[in-house]
Order: structure tokens, then C-alpha cells, then sequence
């Protein structure tokens, strides 16, 4: 199992990438990750997706909003959704 969850981390690493829509006023952004959680003798892999855009505030700033869904890969875990 470990061997999976550091592949996934790994796999997820390298497919984390902004989406190729752009505009002057902002940016959409896609990405999927991964991990492993550790609670004392127990670990599993976790997977993620999130989408976003972000506004640009000048040349030093920017803010935005994310929606983003997360899973521990074991069966009967639900779906974490989370905003930001």
C-alpha cells in the first residue's frame, strides 16, 4: 500500500498544472493530488481534485476561489468537499 500512495503523491505531483484558459482579468486553474495520512499504525493513500480561478489584483497580488473534493482510498470513506 505504501508503494501505491507514494506513486499516487508522485502521479498527482506531476499532473498539477493551471488550465489553459487565461484572460487579462484572472485565471482558471485545475489541479489533482495526492497523498498518504499516518494515524498511529494506520496509513492509506488519499486522492484530490480542486478548480479555481483567481482574480489579478496589480502585479503583487491576486485572490480567489477554489472548490475542491478529497477522498481517503478506502472503501465506505466519504468525500470531503471543502471551499475556499
Amino acid at each position: 500500500m505504501r508503494k501505491f500512495a507514494l506513486l499516487a503523491a508522485v502521479a498527482a505531483a506531476a499532473v498539477a498544472t493551471p488550465a489553459a484558459a487565461e484572460d487579462e482579468g484572472g485565471e482558471f486553474r485545475a489541479e489533482v493530488r495526492g497523498g498518504v495520512i499516518w494515524v498511529e499504525d494506520f496509513s492509506e493513500a488519499t486522492l484530490g481534485a480542486a478548480v479555481g480561478y483567481d482574480f489579478d489584483l496589480g502585479e503583487t497580488a491576486f485572490a480567489g476561489v477554489e472548490l475542491s473534493g478529497d477522498k481517503i482510498l478506502v472503501e465506505g470513506a466519504d468525500v470531503l468537499i471543502g471551499t475556499t
